[in-house]
């Protein structure tokens, strides 16, 4: 038997393949695998008997030759065509040509399609000559029959990116003039496949910058083809795949391209806004759309000044969103997009278009259409709501100007008669409030009565809202705040718990931890109160794992309620706790990752803090299955419905969100029963890091890495709070706990490197601080050098990224990256600040090398932002305080007092944390006056930025009372006269009584003594009043009680004139 003939048995017998009913034929069917298989040991021979079989007369045996020979020849990790030798590949490479173009077979010529794909791409990659191919398939292309034109084209447009820059030019022109022939033909299927070969020139002219003007003066052709198609209901098939190619065209940025941008958004709306037929259906509509948005969100500079595209996507936008029918699966929560897709997209594009452009434009459109609110048809009026919500979904800095404006249009329909109206004002109100904190002094009172109007609601879907809500107001208010209100919120939230609808009892036992969270008193009536109520419901949950959410919080909620107990209750509290936790753990075939496991997590570690060492005979129990929970795996080698696209650098990760977030959980119970267990915890703490510091760098999930960095540390602090048990000697512990500390320094230092999320590199960054300050032993110089380095290059990432921003600013409306960067910046000073402070002399050699060189030369580069250069002074002002190097002092004064001239306000916040810093170093007195006029700028921008006016009252009194002796009377009153303001509380009362301890600047009178107590109680009472120090409040209670003590005639009718809640804040402090 020749090889012929060798061949082409294997190939019947693989395609007729096993058959069951006869032995005979299955082992033969073993055999021909087996010889196939074995034949791939000789790479020519095993290429030979596929191309033997590619003229054979049956058609069945010549596709499956070419799909074996498309899979196995090309493989990845084992591509034989590279062990070919070069006269056998340079023959082989004539005859798959030769056998394509006689090659009358659709199914089979896409065979070779796939093959001449990768082929061609190897050869280029791996500089293997081929010099016949691309003539060869541009000749096919021309002199072919339809099928092979058809073909070819199909195959130019997937080699186009592979084809080398020398050879491009020489076959341009011939390309361009085949795409000219095929549009004319009027052929389908060949003009999508000359559109498609025109994006890929247009993108490889602008990745390989040649030819440019030639590529781009071929998309009106494109589109003039995307027009003839859409226009044709015979060529309805190709619509969805027209639209992709020039929504493709438009998801890279070329400038050259926005000349186009007015007709392709006009044919792509012009579309949207054709009625739903048997030809423009759903799928259409949204590919159409989906290049509306593209272009939005790629070319978002050119698309904020053409105000007349703006209005036509938004008047069709809000005729979507007025798509929408009342069905009955939105009154029972199992509304899907496939219910009203059109109302959805458009929900999800308008909050696309406001995030990349800002939502002051498209507010104001909806400002214009204010009498859609007032409309006698309900999805109108749900139209308007749904739109406004959608570009509210994240903090714009044009909306918390018109908030308020806004709200007094929307709260009268909280009692609107349409559910679905109701249920958005409810959405509305809630973003408001979380997103816009200027506002809730404002709107508290309207937003309370929304509430109520809620919870009364007969619809489950606006009880659930409403309490969704009531959990924002409440978690906003400060205790005294809330105190008026908490019996009205208990006595119309608790009935919930006991509601048929499970999403409105987890929400209501949402609102009503929040409110324990809050209270101060009464938490033992409450207790005896609910506790009935909630046993009753955790008996229903019992079996019915679609009621295990309610199952969780009601654990959580009785956790919440254990840690404000008196003793007279906490026992039987605890005991209803601890029982529910083995309930759960009994619970048959419940998988790991359910999140009724992160309820018992978060609920023991409750417990935990409040038990100490009774606790501990749980912990065999509880660790195992925390950590169980900590390794899951959350990626999938495949996409899911469950699964979202998670980008690492080249890499596309598939991520089982749900799963992420209950490693999360189960990471951050780690951290917390270490934190609060601290030695009881130690003997768990090696598995435990073992776990956790691999997570630092996992990069398939953001908040993973973020959680692991802060669950280390805890875990440090355990460890060497253990060991110092242990050995009695706190050194040993540190000494013991510093390969860990390494460790976690590596994995931090590591993940830097390549870290693009500013939130990770911000909480890791402090990581990295306090593992330095938990050891307290110093670093070594290879240590403190890649410490440096990686510094350097966060700064080098930072500055590009400024410099990027400033030149291609996306949404300017938005506030949330000003903040993220806030954060960033303080961060990386306070890990400055640490190594200065820690190993002086080391930091400064390092830094010197490393880190001042790009410093400076950052302050003498022209063109470097404004923000850039705030920063790099705070680097200087930081080294100044806290390394000493006092030489810095006059350069950056300097620069502070040309950043202050601008009067930006986020310029001038840069100036203010220079001005906190430098303000302590002893030298500063000779430049306080330059000082003060900075600082008077800030005061004077009031009604432009309460924040910056905030920041620059809280930084003159710093100023005066680190150098008290530079200071008059008259500017200290001054000060004193500004008081209260409504945020930094700790400074404010930690400068003022300092200035009363230290001097008579202020001087005791009645009036002086009455706006004291009455700053004191506007501190205390404050939302940030959680984080004034204990040794702040020290420091006041100590400068009353001499006040009571030496001028009790002048301040005892004072205190006696203020109210209740003002006495209760005041006793508490001096308690």
């Amino acid at each position: 038997m020749d090889l012929a003939q060798f061949s082409l048995k294997i190939f019947q017998v693989l395609h007729r393949g096993p058959t069951k009913r006869e032995p005979k034929c299955a082992e033969e069917y073993q055999w021909a695998l087996g010889m196939y298989g074995a034949l791939k040991s000789n790479p020519e021979n095993f290429c030979t008997i596929h191309i033997l079989q590619m003229n054979n007369e049956d058609p069945n045996i010549r596709q499956l030759a070419m799909t074996l020979f498309a899979g196995k020849m090309f493989e990845l990790n084992d591509t034989l065509y590279l062990k070919l030798s070069p006269n056998y590949r340079d023959s082989l490479n004539t005859k798959l040509l030769d056998k394509m173009a006689s090659e009358n077979m659709a199914s089979i010529l896409h065979q070779y399609v796939n093959i001449f794909e990768k082929l061609y791409s190897i050869c280029i990659t791996n500089s293997i000559p081929f010099p016949q191919f691309l003539p060869s398939i541009l000749h096919m292309c021309v002199q072919g029959d339809r099928e092979h034109q058809n073909y070819c084209l199909n195959l130019l447009e997937k080699i186009i990116v592979s084809i080398p820059p020398n050879d491009m030019k020489n076959a341009f022109d011939v390309i361009v003039n085949l795409v000219n022939q095929a549009i004319s033909s009027n052929d389908g299927d060949l003009m999508s496949n000359a559109m498609s070969i025109i994006k890929e020139l247009i993108q490889y002219a602008n990745d390989n910058n040649m030819c440019l003007d030639k590529a781009i003066s071929l998309y009106p052709i494109l589109h003039q083809v995307t027009l003839t198609i859409i226009k044709n209901t015979s060529f309805d098939s190709l619509w969805i795949y027209v639209f992709e190619i020039e929504q493709q065209i438009f998801d890279v940025y070329i400038p050259q391209l926005a000349q186009f941008i007015p007709i392709t958004i006009k044919l792509a709306l012009d579309v949207c806004n054709l009625d739903e037929d048997e030809h423009y259906d759903t799928e259409v509509h949204s590919i159409a759309m989906e290049l509306v948005v593209t272009i939005f969100e790629i070319y978002y500079k050119e698309m904020k000044n053409v105000q007349d595209l703006q209005k036509y996507t938004f008047t069709t936008l809000m005729k979507w969103l007025c798509d929408v029918d009342d069905i009955p699966e939105w009154y029972t929560n199992e509304d899907e997009i496939e219910d009203s897709p059109y109302y959805f997209q458009a929900e999800e594009v308008i909050e696309r278009i406001t995030h990349m452009t800002g939502a002051s434009n498209f507010v104001n459109f909806l400002i214009q259409h204010i009498s859609l609110l007032t409309s006698k048809d309900w999805k109108q009026r749900l139209a308007f709501l749904t739109a406004l919500n959608a570009a509210i979904n994240s903090k714009k800095s044009s909306i918390s100007k018109a908030a308020v404006d806004l709200c007094r249009l929307v709260f009268p329909l909280s009692s609107d008669e349409n559910p679905r109206v109701r249920n958005q004002v409810l959405i509305f109100s809630n973003r408001i409030f979380k997103l816009y904190p200027n506002t809730q002094e404002n709107i508290a009172e309207s937003v309370l009565q929304i509430i109520g109007t809620g919870i009364a609601d007969e619809i489950p879907r606006n009880q659930s809202k409403a309490c969704d809500l009531a959990t924002s107001l409440i978690s906003s208010l400060t205790p005294q705040q809330l105190s008026p209100y908490l019996n009205n919120f208990i006595k119309v939230i608790a009935p919930l718990i006991e509601s048929d609808d499970p999403g409105v009892v987890a929400e209501a036992l949402c609102s009503l931890s929040n409110i324990i969270l809050k209270m101060k008193v009464g938490i033992d009536d409450f207790f005896v109160q609910i506790i009935p109520m909630l046993q009753r419901v955790l008996e229903k949950t019992s079996d019915y794992t679609d009621l295990f959410e309610v199952k969780g919080r009601i654990i959580e909620m009785i956790s919440i309620i254990a840690t404000k107990l008196n003793d007279k209750y906490i026992g039987t509290c605890t005991q209803i706790i601890i029982n529910e936790i083995q309930r759960v753990m009994n619970i048959p075939n419940l998988e790991i990752s359910d999140p009724l496991f992160g309820y018992i997590e978060t609920s023991f570690t409750r417990l935990a803090d409040l038990l100490k060492d009774q606790c501990a005979p749980m912990l065999p129990t509880m660790i195992p299955i925390i950590l169980k929970r900590v390794n899951l795996n959350i990626v999938s080698q495949c996409e899911y419905c469950e699964t979202q696209k998670v980008y690492c650098g080249d890499e596309v990760l598939n991520v089982y969100i749900e799963e992420a977030e209950e490693k999360v959980n189960a990471i951050t119970s780690i951290a917390d029963l270490s934190n609060d267990l601290k030695n009881i915890f130690f003997p768990y703490v090696e598995q435990c890091l073992s776990s956790v510091i691999p997570l630092i760098g996992l990069k398939a999930y953001q908040r993973v890495r973020t959680a692991a960095v802060r669950c280390s540390v805890s875990l440090i602090g355990s460890f060497i709070s253990g060991k110092e048990k242990e050995t009695g000697d706190i050194q040993q512990a540190m000494i013991a706990a510093t390969p860990y500390c390494s460790q976690i320094t590596d994995a931090i230092i590591k993940n830097l490197i390549t870290e693009t999320a500013i939130e990770v590199i911000s909480e890791q960054i402090i990581g990295l601080q306090r593992i330095i300050e938990a050891n307290r032993l110093p670093l070594g110089k290879q240590q403190m050098n890649s410490i440096l380095e990686v510094l350097k290059i966060l700064l080098v990432n930072y500055i590009q990224q400024s410099e990027l921003k400033d030149n291609n600013l996306k949404d300017e409306d938005s506030d949330e990256g000003n903040e993220e960067e806030g954060t960033f910046c303080f961060n990386y000073r306070s890990l400055l600040q640490t190594l200065a402070t820690f190993m002086p002399q080391l930091f400064l050699e390092e830094f010197q090398n490393i880190l001042l060189p790009i410093l400076k030369a950052s302050l003498t580069t022209n063109g470097v932002s404004l923000k850039v250069i705030g920063f790099v002074a705070s680097i200087f002002s930081t080294i100044i305080l806290f390394a000493n190097q006092t030489s810095f002092i006059e350069n950056i004064i300097g620069i502070i007092i040309k950043l202050a001239s601008t009067k930006d306000v986020e310029i001038l916040n840069q100036c203010m944390e220079n001005i906190l810093l430098l303000v302590q170093v002893p030298c500063i007195q000779p430049y306080l006056q330059q000082i003060l006029e900075i600082i008077k700028i800030g005061l004077g921008l009031k009604d432009e930025s309460e924040m910056l006016y905030n920041t620059s009252v809280m930084t003159l009194g710093k100023c005066i009372c680190y150098n008290l002796q530079a200071f008059n009377k008259e500017i200290v009153l001054s000060w004193f006269s500004l008081l209260p303001i409504d945020s930094y509380p700790d400074d404010i009362l930690s400068f003022l009584f300092t200035i009363f301890a230290h001097s008579q600047l202020i001087p005791l009178t009645k009036e002086t003594i009455t706006k004291t107590l009455l700053i004191l109680i506007s501190c205390l009472a404050s939302k940030d009043s959680n984080h004034i120090r204990s040794v702040t409040k020290d420091l006041v209670t100590e400068q009353l009680k001499l006040w009571f003590q030496n001028n009790s005639a002048l301040i005892e009718p004072i205190w006696e004139q203020t109210n209740q809640q003002q006495k209760e804040l005041l006793n508490e402090l001096l308690q």
